[in-house]
């Protein structure tokens, strides 16, 4: 378990509690041309926390930086499994937490120029309490035929991306407003395609404890 935060920007605008853990993970090695690869994934028990899927089964096209899903879908807390093939486009990728109006918004993509796949929390909600929380955060990544492969978990204040099957992963603390539930999509200078698309609510492993009388 990683921890989400640091030392720099500790101070969060939270109440009761002041930081997080990162979701359990199963850190494994992948042989690659290059040398080993350390590869992290959610443990298995996670996917028992996955409500009803919402799934997109025929590739859908889009372009633009505000692009609406084909299926409704709005919460706080999920998983999401997507497969974007990039089709000579400059960047694309996932908006993610985003209001009605567009304003605020995580995003989660892909720069071809720079080989990187990015984290970008600079609009995601409640960021002055500190100059340097608000950022954009990268690591490289070379794709596949074209093709960006995410995994990427939300809840309620993070989100934690795993690309190419965990070789590559992000975490960020973020504090949007609790009705900044939607996801849409975003494509530059090109048609990207959605391939592939999977999203689970995820409901809570805490539990209410039962209230009663002593012995009852």
């Amino acid at each position: 378990m990683g921890w989400m935060n640091n030392w720099e920007t500790a101070m969060l605008p939270t109440d009761r509690w002041r930081s997080a853990l990162s979701i359990p993970r199963e850190l494994t090695l992948r042989k690659t041309e290059a040398g080993y690869v350390l590869i992290q994934k959610p443990v298995k028990e996670f996917e028992s926390l996955r409500g009803p899927v919402v799934e997109i089964s025929e590739a859908f096209e889009f372009s633009g930086p505000d692009v609406k899903l084909p299926v409704p879908f709005g919460s706080n807390a999920f998983e999401l499994i997507a497969r974007i093939n990039l089709n000579g486009c400059s960047e694309a990728g996932l908006v993610l937490r985003c209001s009605k109006d567009g304003v605020e918004k995580t995003v989660v993509g892909y720069d071809v120029a720079s080989e990187e796949l990015f984290l970008d929390r600079r609009s995601s909600g409640e960021s002055g309490f500190h100059p340097k929380f608000a950022g954009k955060h990268r690591a490289p990544l070379k794709l596949k035929r074209g093709e960006l492969e995410l995994r990427i978990l939300v809840d309620t204040s993070s989100v934690e991306v795993f690309g190419d099957s965990g070789a590559v992963c992000l975490t960020d603390r973020i504090f949007p407003a609790p009705d900044s539930r939607s996801i849409r999509l975003f494509a530059r200078e090109g048609v990207a395609s959605l391939e592939s698309f999977k999203v689970y609510p995820i409901r809570s492993v805490w539990t209410q404890p039962k209230v009663g009388r002593p012995g009852n």
